[in-house]
């Protein structure tokens, strides 16, 4: 798992909505230009019109609003290898890698996310109780929730490591099994070890074997 990448939850629209069109388009959107009043309010490209991100909040009709934080968020804290997990009541419905910068259309701001379809029910979790509010908006860093979800996903058995793992230590693993065969995990019970392994092999067979 990557130490640098930031893991992100972010909300496909109210209850989740558009969800289906962020999947088969494989990518995630944040505010429509026809919903009032962000359309009116700002320079349509951020990372163009603004030299910094305090330079956008400084705008005179920001004031007492929140909604620019979150763009704030999207646009300059949100990096390209960063994990987001979309949320759709109550439960995240996709998983994916950020693939792209920042960029802006006629609908809003985006960034290319290829999802990957997934159930996780987060009902009598630590972070339902913050997502289910209102002041979590549109887009929240979850990183403290990390070890939370990766017991959740374990217990869901989802398939979720090469994702989730940062690619060079992915790399890594297979050069060492190139030049010694075999590694050996340390470490005391229930730490994940075979799990760990488990999906390390499942997901190099799936990357590294071609079909007859």
């Amino acid at each position: 798992m990557s130490n640098n990448a930031k893991w992100w939850k972010i909300s496909p629209a109210r209850g989740g909505k558009d969800w289906d069109d962020w999947l088969q388009g494989k990518y995630c959107l944040l505010y429509n230009w026809e919903e009032k009043p962000y359309y009116s309010k700002i320079k349509k490209d951020l990372k163009k019109n603004y030299k910094n991100p305090d330079e956008f909040l400084k705008e005179p009709d920001f004031k007492g609003e929140k909604w620019p934080l979150q763009l704030k968020t999207f646009v300059w804290d949100v990096n390209e290898g960063d994990i987001a997990f979309a949320y759709k009541q109550g439960e995240f419905v996709g998983v994916g890698k950020v693939e792209s910068y920042y960029y802006n259309e006629t609908k809003g701001h985006l960034r290319n996310i290829d999802w990957k379809e997934i159930k996780l029910n987060l009902d009598k979790t630590e972070i339902i109780k913050i997502l289910n509010i209102a002041a979590a908006g549109t887009i929240k860093n979850i990183d403290i929730y990390r070890n939370e979800l990766m017991k959740l996903i374990k217990e869901n058995n989802l398939n979720l490591t090469y994702l989730l793992m940062e690619n060079s230590t992915f790399d890594e693993t297979i050069d060492l099994l190139s030049q010694k065969s075999q590694i050996i995990l340390y470490g005391p019970p229930g730490t994940g070890k075979t799990y760990k392994a488990r999906e390390f092999a499942v997901n190099f067979i799936k990357n590294h074997i071609k079909e007859d």
